[in-house]
């Protein structure tokens, strides 16, 4: 894994990992994570960026899964740690950022066929969303797991997510993009 600094055109830094390691920064811009699988169990290392050099800070593992992960996201607030990976039973997993332990895991999209869905939290971090494998897009509550709404509107699975850091605005991709704002009488999506 290589680290850049946009200002200069060579690499900071190489980060030796296995497999193939998924990767986010938070929301300060200071920490990164490296999530990767290794053997049975998923490892998440952190690493503060001002020295990345010194290794991680902080590591932690799960056991949730031992697929490699394809998504990792920070809350907005930082401090959870959002994880999914392309695997038949899908779960999204949020984990402690400080600690790694299990906070909730979102169940009940579709991946039968091992796509890499995208995944996002809202940007008042209180919700999680995740493409499926059956063109929808789920969004459960962060806190309890518990699915919120499913949204309707692709011809394929979903490659890009991402929710407007400002407004209650929605973008999602597989084949086609659409952007999706709640309707203000009913709370749905249209």
């Amino acid at each position: 894994m290589r680290l850049w600094d946009i200002r200069y055109p060579h690499c900071a830094g190489v980060l030796q990992v296995r497999g193939r390691p998924a990767v986010a920064v938070d929301p300060s811009g200071l920490v990164a994570a490296v999530a990767f699988s290794d053997l049975l169990k998923l490892v998440i290392k952190l690493y503060d960026l001002r020295k990345w050099d010194e290794g991680p800070f902080i590591d932690f593992e799960s056991n949730v899964t031992n697929s490699e992960p394809t998504v990792l996201k920070f809350s907005g607030d930082g401090r959870s740690l959002l994880v999914g990976a392309a695997e038949p039973h899908p779960r999204i997993q949020l984990l402690d950022a400080f600690n790694g332990r299990l906070q909730t895991l979102c169940r009940g999209h579709a991946n039968d066929q091992a796509y890499e869905l995208d995944a996002c939290f809202s940007p008042d971090s209180q919700y999680v969303l995740s493409g499926s494998e059956d063109a929808t897009i789920h969004i459960w509550e962060r806190a309890t797991g518990n699915p919120v709404h499913v949204l309707h509107g692709h011809s394929a699975h979903l490659r890009a997510l991402g929710f407007n850091p400002q407004y209650a605005m929605v973008v999602s991709a597989c084949q086609n993009v659409v952007f999706w704002q709640p309707d203000p009488a009913t709370l749905d999506y249209v």
